[in-house]
């Protein structure tokens, strides 16, 4: 276990929230069904810096309000580059957080995704390079919350959509994890998965040029995720 020396918030909105950088730990510990696996995990002690009522955008009776939010964590070596290590938190813990109106502090944990040879000698290397950590806030917003389909071009029914893509490809990410572990897997729920991620994909890609920045950024996150599984 190592302290991050620099912790860095990044993105037009990270005013939102601060970081105790103090206390944020970097971690390599062993996981696995017989703990020979290790993976690289941090906790980030986030608080709230705004009550959910006070933020522009908020409140969900306008023409437009703030639908989500995402955190993009990435690990720093010490010449400031980006690590090469998947990694990936919850954002409904951040949004939570966001969405409050007392001043609260979560602990949100950055684990890893990406499955495969996850040997003590290939992830204690990657260890040893950290030397801090960086998250990037955005915020999702959507127009008009009462049309329901994804016919509709609204950002709060692209944001439905990619909660539906997200979880099919986390599904499909832990059966191809599993399976690469050497575990029995149902190979036709597998492919029913994927037959359900590639429809999703080619809606999504319709709404290309419609989607914010945000939006676009975790699709292309998303999709990134599933090919590297694959």
């Amino acid at each position: 276990m190592i302290s991050a020396d620099r912790v860095e918030l990044t993105g037009d909105n990270s005013n939102l929230f601060e970081i105790d950088a103090d206390s944020v730990m970097v971690k390599l510990i062993p996981v696995g069904v017989n703990g020979d696996e290790w993976e690289v995990r941090t906790i980030l002690p986030m608080s709230n810096t705004t009550p959910w009522s006070k933020i522009p955008g908020s409140d969900q009776n306008q023409a437009s309000f703030i639908y989500g939010v995402s955190l993009y964590p990435k690990y720093l070596d010490g010449n400031d580059s980006e690590l090469d290590l998947s990694v990936e938190m919850d954002s409904q813990d951040l949004v939570s957080l966001l969405k409050s109106e007392e001043f609260i502090t979560k602990e949100i944990p950055i684990k890893e995704y990406s499955y495969g040879n996850k040997s003590y000698k290939k992830q204690k290397a990657y260890f040893d390079m950290i030397d801090g950590v960086k998250a990037q806030i955005e915020l999702s917003w959507a127009h008009n919350s009462s049309s329901s389909s994804y016919g509709s071009s609204t950002n709060s029914n692209w944001d439905k959509l990619l909660d539906e893509y997200e979880k099919c490809v986390n599904e499909c990410v832990k059966l191809l994890k599993k399976e690469d572990n050497g575990e029995w897997v149902s190979e036709d729920k597998i492919d029913k998965l994927l037959d359900k991620a590639d429809a999703l994909e080619k809606k999504l890609d319709k709404g290309l040029e419609k989607m914010t920045d945000a939006q676009y950024k975790r699709y292309s996150k998303l999709d990134d995720k599933l090919t590297n599984a694959l």
